[in-house]
């Protein structure tokens, strides 16, 4: 599911997450829980079912906090505020936004920071903060070339060239 989510296929991924899922919980497999839950979530919202998808990652949370499970807990809080957005629920996004970069920052998932860092500059420009929006994309571009991230720091460009667009600054 997760490959074909990367490959843009995204019905077919989330026919094999949901599959994957099913089998997790049919086995008690608890651990991987969390990890299908969220990307099923994500692609639900991706689908345009962004309510259903909201309440799957928000499962995958629980499910994580439930189990004491600390490792990809930035990832899983990042998707739960992407599904939140496309949901519409732009104060929930903002939460879980902030809840990602302070795991990613704290919780030693460095890899995961610059993508936590884009998704609240994301958050942030859609409440109106640009300059927030503006010093998050920054430091995602410090994180990605410190990790040497190279797709990660093309998002950053992208990102920071859309908010310019967006800040009515065509020429940055």
């Amino acid at each position: 599911g997760f490959v074909l989510m990367l490959e843009g296929d995204g019905e077919a991924g989330l026919r094999s997450s949901l599959a994957a899922l099913a089998i997790a919980e049919r086995h008690d497999i608890a651990f991987i829980v969390p990890v299908l839950a969220s990307q099923a979530g994500f692609l639900l919202a991706a689908q345009g079912q962004a309510a259903d998808g909201c309440a799957m990652a928000r499962r995958a949370v629980r499910k994580a906090e439930e189990l004491g499970i600390q490792a990809g807990r930035s990832r899983w809080s990042a998707r739960l505020s992407e599904t939140c957005l496309r949901a519409g629920a732009t104060d929930d996004a903002v939460q879980y936004a902030e809840t990602a970069v302070a795991v990613a920052e704290h919780g030693a998932e460095l890899g995961y920071l610059c993508s936590a860092l884009r998704l609240r500059a994301k958050t942030r420009a859609c409440g109106g903060d640009l300059d927030g929006a503006r010093g998050d994309l920054q430091r995602a571009v410090a994180v990605a070339r410190k990790l040497r991230l190279g797709p990660a720091l093309a998002k950053c460009h992208f990102d920071t060239g859309a908010l310019a667009l967006c800040a009515a600054r065509p020429a940055e």
